[in-house]
């Protein structure tokens, strides 16, 4: 099957991987997370299937990895968010088969978090398939 043509620069789909560095700590509640996968939807023009599915961890063995997570199936793939509450670091993962605007996407994140500092890793997946010609 050839796919060349699915998203406008020839990849099967979009992954935005985003590190969020101390953070507001206000925000790394699960209320919060659920708030701004909300907002995540719609500035990235998402829909959302199924409600979001929630993790809290605070009794770890390893206090490092202590927080919450949500995660949110989108009708083109998901959208996982981890909020560790030790070090105030946010990780968020968008991927889809739907184009988006990362940079809004980063924006948002950086608004919503208050990060001091950011990284994003814009991963196209599943690139072009040269066809050899018979």
């Amino acid at each position: 099957m050839n796919y060349n043509n699915f998203m406008s620069n020839g990849s099967y789909g979009l992954e935005c991987i985003i590190d969020l560095h101390n953070c507001d700590k206000n925000t790394l509640t699960v209320n919060s997370l659920q708030e701004f996968v909300k907002q995540l939807l719609e500035v990235a023009n998402m829909e959302a299937y199924g409600p979001i599915r929630v993790w809290e961890d605070h009794e770890s063995q390893e206090p490092h990895i202590q927080g919450n997570a949500v995660f949110q199936w989108i009708t083109t793939s998901h959208i996982m968010v981890y909020a560790l509450t030790l070090t105030n670091l946010v990780m968020i993962n968008l991927f889809s088969c739907k184009d988006f605007n990362v940079d809004d996407v980063l924006k948002l994140s950086k608004n919503y978090f208050k990060s001091e500092k950011e990284s994003l890793t814009r991963v196209d997946r599943g690139c072009r398939i040269i066809e050899k010609e018979k």
